[in-house]
């Protein structure tokens, strides 16, 4: 009974991540919708992207990690392996995720250097 609700705590904890996961990804999504300024619009747009793959790969690697282990203590071979795909699926998305938000950051920090230099030559001129 010990080991069967030590490994109900893992599932419970699973399911509290990925609930958690997702919901955050919603947040930064409708937070993406309201708060997003004209100028700023599509580069905040692809950076609460990124963060919302992120989150969504969160929330895929703890459902995987909890077929995985209802699987493996249950010996069903099929959920098991179901589980260990989405814990991959999940670290592909998060990767993903990363990506676009790492692009998105370098293109903001690269047009903020861009608006800097332009401001430094108008003043040199003057």
């Amino acid at each position: 009974a010990g080991v069967g609700n030590v490994y109900k705590g893992y599932g419970t904890e699973f399911a509290g991540d990925y609930v958690k996961a997702v919901t955050e990804g919603r947040r930064l999504l409708n937070a993406e919708e309201s708060e997003a300024a004209p100028a700023d619009d599509e580069a905040t747009r692809s950076l609460l992207w990124g963060e919302g793959l992120q989150a969504l790969g969160q929330g895929e690697k703890a459902v995987g990690n909890l077929q995985a282990a209802t699987g493996f203590w249950t010996k069903n071979p099929a959920l098991f392996k179901a589980g260990v795909g989405n814990v991959y699926k999940g670290y592909g998305t998060e990767f993903a995720g990363d990506y676009v938000k790492a692009v998105t950051e370098g293109r903001r920090l690269l047009d903020a250097e861009e608006s800097e230099a332009a401001q430094a030559d108008d003043e040199a001129t003057r």
